[in-house]
């Protein structure tokens, strides 16, 4: 699945199927970060967290593994890819 960050306000752009793997209908999703994150388990969110947080950032890949909690069923792995583009003014 693919996702996008819009890291000056915090909207997500995700396709269905990342949305599946979060054990979020399209329907109930607001758009926000917040939401997929508070599926996060807790022990998971420092690291992800990391990710994202303004003295780690620096143009180019990224990769994670951590673990969502679904309304049914154990937690789930999930492995974060991604890459950060610079955006206006040359900045992540």
């Amino acid at each position: 699945g693919g996702f996008g960050l819009a890291m000056d306000t915090g909207r997500v752009d995700v396709d269905d199927d990342v949305l599946g793997l979060f054990g979020i209908d399209r329907a109930d999703f607001d758009g926000k970060v917040e939401t997929l994150l508070a599926r996060t388990v807790p022990e998971d969110l420092p690291s992800l967290m990391s990710v994202v947080e303004a003295d780690h950032m620096s143009i180019g890949e990224r990769e994670l593994e951590f673990r969502v909690v679904r309304p049914t069923g154990p937690p789930r792995w999930l492995r974060l890819r991604g890459r950060l583009l610079p955006g206006g003014e040359g900045r992540p």
